[in-house]
This record gives C-alpha cells, structure tokens and sequence, in this order.
C-alpha cells in the first residue's frame, strides 16, 4: 500500500513533464528498486517522518512551481534514499 501511494506521488510530480521517455524511464527506475522500498520499510531504514518531510518539501515546491528548488529536492531525497539502501545492505552483508 505505501509502495503504491509512494510511486503514486511521484509520477504526480512529473506527470505534466511532457516527456514519454522520462515517464517511462522513472516508472522503470521505480519498478527495479521496488525490492528495496520493501525491504527499508520491513527493516524501519528510513523513518516514517523523514520520508514524510521530503515529500511534504516535494509537494511545496511543485504547488509553489518552483522547478529548481523542486528538482534539488527531489536529488536529494532520491540520494538519501539510495544512502539508506546501501547502509542497510552494508549492516546484512556484515552480519552474514
């Protein structure tokens, strides 16, 4: 359910970009790190409230049509996120 209404927030995002190709390629990127949304909520990586605040900014910028603030926002959650994996991934391989 969080997954759908995570991809559901982002494709609303860019969803007037005019592109079909970066439409397509942002449901693709989506598709192939499903796994690891699921395994960062299973495993509490990354708070519910830190992902609530980026989006919350997220939202802010797009109503407030500022593009480039948008856009650094978006890098960074899309960065923090990638961080959170590979911490996570990191602590799995150390304990096995």
């Amino acid at each position: 359910m969080w997954a759908e209404a995570d991809r559901g927030f982002h494709t609303a995002l860019i969803s007037n970009c005019g592109s079909p190709w970066l439409l397509k390629f942002c449901r693709t990127v989506h598709e192939q790190t499903a796994r690891y949304h699921r395994s960062r909520i299973l495993e509490g990586i990354a708070p519910a409230t830190q992902t609530a605040d980026e989006h919350a900014a997220l939202m802010r910028a797009a109503f407030d049509r500022d593009a480039d603030r948008a856009a650094d926002l978006l890098d960074a959650h899309i960065r923090n996120v990638a961080d959170r994996i590979d911490g996570a991934l990191a602590r799995t391989e150390s304990a096995a």
